[in-house]
């Protein structure tokens, strides 16, 4: 009986650690996360012509400003922008209130 207990326990950490559901953790491809202090991810990469999404998950607000002033975006917690690059490049961006909070999106 202990056996059999043991094999349907097995059975059942097996399938759970299989199963494939849609709510876990993984971000959005083309995305990028806002935290107290930081862009995640710093560097992302992208084909021309794609939009990217900057998502304020934090409780502060942020700013997404491209330094050579194509955009500069206030972004209130739980709140989204977005902007689609239609010129390939290297796009660094700041948060101007918050110093050192930068990030970078290639656009190939």
């Amino acid at each position: 009986m202990k056996r059999i207990l043991f094999i349907i326990f097995l059975t059942l950490l097996f399938t759970a650690g299989c199963n494939d559901d849609d709510n876990d953790d993984t971000q959005p491809a083309n995305e990028v996360q806002m935290s107290t202090s930081s862009f995640m991810p710093q560097t992302l990469t992208v084909p021309l012509g794609t939009t990217v999404r900057w998502v304020n998950s934090s409780s502060v607000n942020h700013t997404v400003t491209i330094n050579d002033e194509l955009f500069d975006e206030a972004v209130s917690p739980a709140e989204a922008f977005s902007y689609t690059f239609s010129t390939a490049g290297t796009y660094n961006y700041i948060c101007t209130i918050h110093a050192g909070m930068s990030g970078t999106i290639v656009v190939q």
